[in-house]
């Protein structure tokens, strides 16, 4: 997706729907990196991963 705005990308990570776990143990990673370019284009990767313990 390209970057126009913080809240698009909030958006674009609740979307996925990772935050809706059925796990009430489950635990979660984030983690964002920002590259700038020339010309005020900027390259923002965010990873997340979410940990469920199955028994």
């Amino acid at each position: 997706m390209p970057y126009t705005d913080v809240q698009a990308v909030i958006d674009a990570v609740y979307q996925t729907g990772i935050h809706s776990s059925e796990f009430p143990q489950t635990e979660f990673a984030l983690a964002v990196y920002i590259h700038p370019y020339p010309n005020n284009i900027l390259s923002v990767w965010v990873y997340l991963a979410s940990l469920a313990r199955h028994q």
